[in-house]
């Protein structure tokens, strides 16, 4: 069988490597010849490397440091990015699993297979488009069937007597080289984790034997078989590693005891537990005072850095697997909130966040968010002079010291006039008072948020109705070109349709994207963002558009593009996104 196939090579590599290694070293050690003695031998099994305490302090901190950050789904929209919340994958992710473990035992365990087993395999239950629970699977219980193309890799997964497709499960590999084989610790560095692992059983030896060296007798004489027994009931209770007491044997003239052994102190064993303990914190990328205390801040960066490198791959797997071929199309992705892991202390982070609010990076309550204090609704950036401020969201400039504000977008300034209350009474445009209270005027025109050259908010597209877009097609001919043939290859999908050129299929995007829905031929709704989104049942045709950006996508939802077909495609996402 090829999983039976799989284990032989495994072993025979292992077997090989250990030649080697006896190859290259053929010096004998006194510490040799004592584990020789005790019979320390054999190869490094996986909780014999879990049994040593630098092994087991580096999984545990790497894996406790990603068992408790979030994972979030992002989408990138243009030049913007915006997390997706309330994603049921995303709830997955970081909490209830829908199996027996969290995604705190998960992570833990994924870590601990990844360095010392055959990888970490987690099930992704789903039925196809909706990921209902995901399933940690112990990489001993996981059996490989592969093909023999070294280039056109391909293999099948085998658990419990059932075979699943590789696309089924999130995988985590060390050093892989073909998609599913996974070298751990105790195959790449046998050597050194061998070493601190006898090192650790001679120790115990030593205690378990009262301190007491082993050695030889030499007698000049010919010993008698009572005088041989006494002698071995001596040593017997000597070795005793039991509270008794007159631990003494008495040696006949002309017996010596020559001891071949050191004590731990002559033997440097606790000068060698350091020095093990350094080299196998640089197997796992960081420095040992990680584990033993002391880290600077030097330190910490490599641990983080470590760290980050193993997110990454987490990441990407989180991307190939849990995302549909359209949400990547759209730009989705996944990526952990690192944040916790560079926090820093209190001190630190107050003054970075001062920094990031003088240069008008965070506003106090994304800063406020941050700290999780809950939002003042606070809203304006400050800019240059301190009685100056810019609401983003209406893109108007408030100064306070003239009551002046001014729309950079229309260019239309007013007066705000205050009643005995603070409240505003009277909107004045700037140049044209007719006086407000103080002189008996009438109040000014309001501006005009109709025109065109402010922004449309979200609230005021339309789901089913007729929409203008401000922009005639993509937002750039990079955009459309990416669309028609450099990445998505539309072109093909709509040459049936009569569409030969990408200027006409740009017009096509826009003409459906600016219809109004009738249910029947032409379906619609609009996100909570504001986006168009309508689907021509007749043609197959889905568009997705931006009312002040221009289009976003335009294409043919078919098995073949990887999404599903047609219709369906237009509910699942409109039952998902969907603002009426």
């Amino acid at each position: 069988m090829p999983k039976h196939k799989k284990e032989v090579i495994t072993i025979g590599l292992f077997k090989r490597k250990k030649k080697q290694e006896i190859r290259a070293d053929t010096t004998v050690s006194a510490e040799n010849t004592i584990l020789t003695f005790f019979g320390i031998t054999g190869e490094l099994t996986r909780e014999a490397a879990l049994g040593i305490p630098t092994v087991s302090a580096c999984i545990s901190k790497i894996g406790e440091t990603i068992s408790r950050l979030p994972v979030k789904l992002y989408t990138r929209e243009e030049e913007k990015v915006r997390e997706v919340y309330d994603d049921p994958r995303a709830r997955l992710l970081n909490g209830a699993t829908g199996d027996t473990m969290s995604t705190v035992d998960m992570w833990k365990a994924a870590v601990e297979d990844y360095y010392l087993g055959r990888g970490a395999w987690i099930f992704v239950n789903s039925d196809g488009l909706r990921v209902r629970s995901l399933h940690y699977v112990d990489s001993r219980d996981v059996g490989i069937f592969s093909n023999a193309d070294p280039i056109f890799k391909a293999f099948r997964v085998q658990v419990g007597g059932r075979n699943y497709y590789d696309f089924q499960f999130l995988k985590l590999l060390r050093r892989t080289r073909d998609g599913y084989t996974n070298i751990p610790l105790q195959e790449e560095a046998a050597q050194i984790l061998s070493a601190a692992w006898n090192s650790l059983k001679l120790e115990n030896m030593m205690n378990a034997n009262g301190g007491c060296k082993p050695g030889f007798l030499k007698s000049k004489n010919k010993l008698s078989d009572a005088a041989i027994a006494a002698i071995k009931e001596g040593y017997s209770q000597i070795y005793d590693n039991t509270e008794k007491r007159n631990k003494v044997v008495v040696l006949n003239e002309g017996i010596d005891f020559e001891a071949i052994s050191s004590t731990a102190a002559e033997l440097q064993m606790n000068e060698n537990k350091k020095a093990n303990s350094i080299e196998i914190c640089k197997l796992f990328g960081f420095p040992h005072t990680i584990i033993d205390g002391g880290a600077s801040d030097d330190d910490n960066k490599k641990f983080i850095s470590a760290v980050i490198a193993l997110l990454n791959q987490i990441e990407t797997e989180l991307d190939n697997v849990l995302l549909l071929e359209s949400e990547k199309e759209q730009g989705y992705y996944w990526a952990f909130d690192t944040k916790e892991l560079t926090r820093g202390s209190l001190k630190e982070r107050f003054e970075a966040y001062e920094i990031a609010k003088r240069n008008n990076i965070l506003q106090i309550d994304e800063i406020r968010r941050e700290e999780d204090y809950e939002p003042l609704g606070f809203n304006f950036l400050t800019l240059g002079l301190s009685d100056v401020l810019l609401d983003p969201a209406t893109m108007e400039v408030f100064t306070p010291n003239t009551g002046q504000t001014k729309n950079l977008l229309t260019g239309e300034e007013r007066a705000e006039v205050h009643g005995p209350d603070g409240k505003i009474i009277d909107n004045v445009p700037d140049g044209k008072s007719g006086g407000g209270p103080k002189s008996g005027g009438k109040s000014g025109k309001k501006v005009d948020k109709s025109k065109k050259s402010a922004i449309i908010k979200p609230e005021d597209v339309s789901a089913t109705g007729k929409n203008e877009l401000r922009v005639k097609g993509f937002p750039n001919k990079q955009k459309l070109n990416n669309h028609w043939q450099n990445g998505r290859t539309h072109a093909e999908e709509y040459e049936p349709d009569g569409i030969t050129t990408k200027e006409q299929y740009e017009k096509r995007g826009v003409e459906l994207a600016e219809s109004a829905a009738d249910g029947k031929k032409i379906l619609g709704y609009k996100t909570k963002e504001g986006f168009i989104c309508r689907y021509d049942v007749e043609k197959n045709d889905y568009v997705k558009a931006d009312i002040n950006k221009g289009l976003r996508t335009l294409f043919k939802p078919t098995k073949e593009k990887g999404t599903l077909e047609g219709i369906d495609y237009y509910n699942f996402w409109k039952g998902k996104e969907g603002v009426e």
